[in-house]
């Protein structure tokens, strides 16, 4: 008589074979069926052409200036500075531009400037194409002649009190200064004043000829 325990654990072995096979075979076919897979997209970097390139310790080069001297026929004359190879119109420019008197037939405006050099606008010279006409005489004018001065009129001198008249009035004698004025006045204070006019010759420095020159001129 066969033992039942034995049949069940054969169907038992059986079935797990079959179920094995089975889960195999779908794998298989479910891995067939998938897509392969496609390689990353590579993007290639492409440097733009019209990016500068520095050279590697190279420094950008600086504009050189200048300095410039203008005057003449200019609305404001003066020293300005410019960025060298500056031409001449650009320094009209910054000084106010070319007045109405300048003459423009003079001058290179496209001329080309150097570093501390004086400009000079020139001026029109009036009548250029003319001969010059003389310049008319007093007489052509009607311009009278100035009359000859007349000599100075020396005032008369007044009749003076020898004993009250100061120093200042004294000097108003003919050939009276300063000094013997002065003397006049010491002398007269000092003997309590002049009992004569004669007694005016003891003043030092007043001889006969002097005077004589000044009696009609003195009273007491």
């Amino acid at each position: 008589m066969e033992n039942p325990n034995w049949r069940q654990v054969l169907a038992s072995i059986l079935g797990i074979s079959v179920l094995g096979l089975v889960g195999y075979l779908g794998g298989a076919r479910t891995k067939s069926t998938l897509p392969a897979e496609q390689p990353p997209k590579v993007q290639k970097l492409v440097e733009s052409t019209t990016s500068p390139v520095l050279e590697r310790g190279v420094e950008p080069k600086e504009e050189k200036r200048i300095v410039l001297d203008i005057g003449g026929a200019v609305a404001k004359p003066g020293v300005y500075w410019l960025t060298e190879g500056s031409r001449l119109d650009e320094l009209v420019v910054l000084a106010g531009g070319l007045l109405p008197a300048a003459d423009r037939e003079k001058i290179n405006m496209a001329q080309q400037l150097r570093d501390g050099s004086k400009v000079t606008i020139p001026y029109r010279q009036l009548n250029s194409d003319g001969p010059s006409m003389p310049a008319p005489s007093p007489i052509d004018q009607g311009t009278p002649e100035p009359a000859p001065a007349d000599p100075p009129v020396t005032p008369e001198p007044r009749i003076l009190n020898l004993n009250e008249a100061t120093a200042i009035e004294l000097q108003q004698l003919p050939a009276i200064g300063q000094e013997l004025a002065g003397r006049i006045v010491k002398y007269r204070e000092g003997v309590g004043g002049f009992r004569t006019l004669d007694e005016l010759k003891q003043v030092r420095g007043i001889g006969d000829k002097l005077f004589e020159k000044i009696r009609a001129y003195l009273t007491l």
